[in-house]
């Protein structure tokens, strides 16, 4: 494992390699607690959306042996195509009261029928080096699911917070 290094705006040291870079585009008709319009956090972990077709025989029955043949149904709903952050609390605030909470009660109270209450993620994972290893950028995305967790007396460094979020698509960076 690669010796710690230190980053911005954090509270110690993080290990390296695998650290993944944030950053949020928030909607902008959003009113947060955090001073940051388009915060950058890090993640322990980034957890990639799956991708899933239904797929069906077509064909008439009963026609003198000949096999049916396949085709698709649907592509799974953007409901289920979810990606979850496993964030680290390195910047001084609350990443979950002051940016994603009030963010899925707002999509509680207006819902998302216009749209203005969708953002977009982009994650880089960093290299051994610090250098730009990966990345993949998230559009049309908003907040699911914030976990919960347990703050307590310990010598926990970094609490972690694990979010899910909805996507429409990504790509590779």
């Amino acid at each position: 494992m690669a010796s710690p290094q230190q980053f911005p705006n954090s509270v110690g040291q993080l290990p390296q390699p695998f650290l993944w870079e944030v950053d949020l585009t928030l909607p902008t008709d959003l009113e947060l607690g955090g001073n940051m319009p388009n915060p950058q956090f890090l993640a322990q972990e980034v957890t990639l959306p799956n991708e899933s077709s239904s797929i069906m025989e077509i064909g008439q029955e009963n026609r003198g042996g000949f096999m049916p043949s396949y085709g698709l149904m649907q592509r799974e709903s953007f409901l289920t195509r979810t990606v979850a952050i496993n964030f680290l609390e390195t910047v001084g605030s609350d990443i979950e009261h002051n940016f994603l909470r009030p963010w899925m009660i707002a999509i509680g109270r207006d819902g998302l029928v216009n749209g203005i209450y969708r953002g977009s993620i982009t994650v880089t994972q960093q290299s051994n080096s610090g250098s730009k290893h990966k990345g993949y950028q998230f559009s049309h995305v908003f907040p699911t699911n914030c976990e919960g967790f347990t703050v307590n007396y310990g010598s926990q460094d970094f609490i972690t917070k694990t979010v899910t979020f909805a996507c429409r698509d990504y790509r590779l960076i």
